[in-house]
């Protein structure tokens, strides 16, 4: 959590020491850096730094000047932010929407449980491309804050701005799809909710004073530890591996028997490292006018996160809100005394600042570029009972009639993939239901019927030109599939397929059927953010992983000498979570 960065050298011009780095150290001034290993021991300790002259250096003023430069070490130096403000580093089994993790922003440590099950009151209409959000029956301005993340249509935007409790702003635009021109109805929306449990309150602190008497140091390398019982009323534990070998758990959180309703939207997660450079932030509680001077306290709900002085950028309501930056010498618990207003990055002239309990005026801090790079050497999700697939189900689907292949030509018959967004067992593009489609697909079995030899192969993340299918759900007339799966059947003999990687190949027999185990294929997927914003088989970059789920093409090559007919069916299973 307090990674080490690798030093190229250290010099010293009385007692400035400069310290340049290997690459870009993405440290900001006032950030503080332990320094170790130097031979002279006036280059080590804990500096806060005082420059960064350049991206790979900065300065820092030692306690007595170095009588030798440069430093010297007979090992290697060792760099490491331990103490900034303005970015945080996250690690755990957690999206944007869902999860446990650790958390670290430089001065506390966290355990950390998130979850985006609470729905807020009424819906909202949304435009695709549009960053306003319309609410029909809302509270935006008493049930969010500036600055919260909420979910619509599965994809997770920040609020900028809230204009009124039916009005609010978000980033990035809405990427879903479209509601609006009715006066009734419109989409839900959800509040993603961090609870942070900082480190003084775990049952073990790991500080020493705790049962297991582990004192744990965040320069140095750790294994840490989340795992969670699911069906939405299960614990989650945070811990560590410590001496011998063993795995403290130092903190437990209980669901069962205590919340309302399940403590995530999703259970099936993803193995998470984050550095987030987001600034904290809150918004007033009083109205702060454009004649109070420097002295004056700005009051607000919460001045959490923010470091004891430094600069804060102040906005009115609306997508175009006034905005001015003042500088802050010291803060309270709900309150920053001003120092300097009407500083470089927005207005010039003081602002006026109405408090509204319905049009939030919102501020930020103004935060250095101190975001510390998150190192680690691995990671690994073990699911209790190992991949579970729904073995009552093997779900099939083919072509019914003959695609006719030239001789020695590639085409594309048969492409598969997990339907981009999943709501009540109905599935839809990304941003057309609730939920981002995170199930696993495992492929099971291809069966081909052939009028002479081919080479079969399944691609992952190809480009195809000329397919004439588009990704539907596996339905034959009117009969209702449960698979939450898309198919494409392509039936012209002249489309081609370029790049992906080849899964798994075989060759058909010369006339007849051929039947391919698909058991060892690696399970299909979707990225952690979701996409697929079209049912058409991707010609581009766009539109599979990581830009959404992952699309497996059966390509067939007719090794024979002349023009030869094939009919392919695949089957698959899927782990509905």
């Amino acid at each position: 959590m307090m990674p080490s960065l690798p030093v190229q050298s250290i010099t010293s011009s009385g007692q400035t020491v400069t310290v340049t780095t290997v690459g870009a150290h993405n440290l900001a001034v006032s950030t503080v850096v332990q320094i170790s290993n130097a031979n002279q021991t006036a280059y080590n300790g804990n500096f806060p730094i005082l420059t960064t002259p350049t991206l790979n250096t900065f300065t820092y003023q030692a306690i007595t000047p170095p009588g030798v430069t440069p430093a010297t070490t007979n090992t290697l130096f060792r760099l490491c932010p331990i103490s900034w403000y303005g970015s945080v580093n996250r690690m755990g089994i957690f999206d944007l929407q869902n999860g446990a993790f650790f958390e670290f922003d430089g001065q506390n440590l966290f355990a950390v449980r998130r979850n985006s099950t609470l729905q807020i009151s009424g819906t909202v209409q949304v435009t695709l491309g549009s960053g306003t959000v319309t609410g029909i029956g809302t509270s935006f301005a008493t049930q969010l804050t500036v600055r919260d993340y909420i979910v619509i249509r599965g994809q997770s935007y920040r609020v900028l701005n809230i204009e009124s409790n039916t009005v609010l702003h978000i980033s990035p635009e809405y990427r879903g799809e479209s509601y609006s021109g009715s006066a009734i109805g419109g989409f839900t929306v959800s509040r993603t909710r961090d609870l942070r449990i900082p480190r003084s309150q775990w049952q073990d602190p790991l500080d020493g004073t705790g049962p297991s008497g582990f004192n744990i140091d965040l320069t140095r390398m750790q294994m840490w530890f989340v795992d969670y019982s699911w069906y939405g009323a299960g614990v989650i534990r945070w811990g560590v591996r410590a001496t011998g070998g063993a795995i403290i758990y130092c903190h437990t959180l209980q669901s069962s028997n205590i919340e309302y309703e399940a403590y995530m939207r999703s259970g099936n997660l993803p193995a998470h490292y984050e550095v987030d450079g987001v600034s904290p932030s809150t918004q007033t509680t009083a109205t702060y006018s454009n004649t109070e001077v420097a002295g004056s306290s700005i009051f607000v709900t919460t001045t959490e996160g923010f470091p004891p002085s430094g600069s804060i950028r102040v906005q009115n309501a609306g997508v175009s809100g006034s905005a001015e930056v003042m500088t802050y010498s010291l803060k309270t618990p709900t309150s920053f005394v001003i120092s300097g207003r009407a500083q470089t990055g927005g207005s010039l002239s003081q602002q006026n600042f109405p408090f509204s309990s319905t049009a939030s005026v919102g501020i930020e801090y103004v935060s250095p570029d101190t975001t510390v790079v998150l190192n680690h050497w691995g990671s690994s999700v073990i699911m209790d009972g190992r991949f579970d697939e729904d073995k009552s189900l093997i779900f099939n689907f083919g072509s019914t009639s003959t695609v006719s292949i030239p001789a020695g030509q590639t085409v594309p018959i048969i492409a598969l993939r997990i339907a981009p967004s999943v709501d009540s067992g109905t599935t839809g593009l990304f941003g057309a239901k609730e939920v981002v489609n995170h199930m696993q697909l495992q492929p099971y079995e291809l069966g081909v019927i052939t009028s002479g030899p081919f080479l079969i192969q399944l691609t992952l993340n190809a480009f195809v030109t000329g397919f004439t299918g588009s990704f539907v759900r596996p339905v034959t007339g009117t009969q209702i599939s449960s698979s939450l799966a898309q198919i494409a059947l392509n039936t012209s003999g002249s489309a081609t397929i370029t790049g992906g990687e080849s899964a798994i190949a075989a060759f058909t027999n010369t006339n007849g059927e051929t039947t391919l185990d698909l058991r060892d294929v690696r399970d299909l997927g979707n990225s952690i953010l979701g996409g697929g914003f079209s049912n058409t088989a991707s010609t581009n970059r766009g539109g599979f992983y990581p830009d959404g789920p992952d699309v497996v093409y059966v390509s067939a090559t007719n090794t024979g000498a002349a023009a030869q007919t094939i009919l392919a069916r695949l089957s698959w299973k899927e782990a509905q979570a």
